[in-house]
């Protein structure tokens, strides 16, 4: 899930699979690109991938941090 202003990298972004999201499980508000990683895909993998574009193609710092929205209480969006 990518949080900031990303709209110039769209295109970038659908070539690796994400998808903008609004309401992100359910959390009003909470409006991100995500990407799912799937069965037989290594998170970490993905997770490289992206920031290489982001940071060397782009010039964008990136933090990163792991977490599931499904899991998130609603005090926490």
């Amino acid at each position: 899930m990518l949080d900031g202003y990303t709209y110039p990298l769209c295109k970038l972004l659908r070539s690796l699979k994400y998808d903008f999201v609004r309401g992100v499980h359910g959390h009003a508000g909470v409006n991100r690109w995500v990407r799912v990683v799937g069965e037989k895909e290594v998170a970490a993998t993905l997770a490289r991938d992206v920031c290489a574009m982001l940071e060397k193609e782009n010039g964008w710092e990136v933090d990163e941090a792991a977490g599931d929205a499904a899991d998130w209480d609603s005090d926490e969006e």
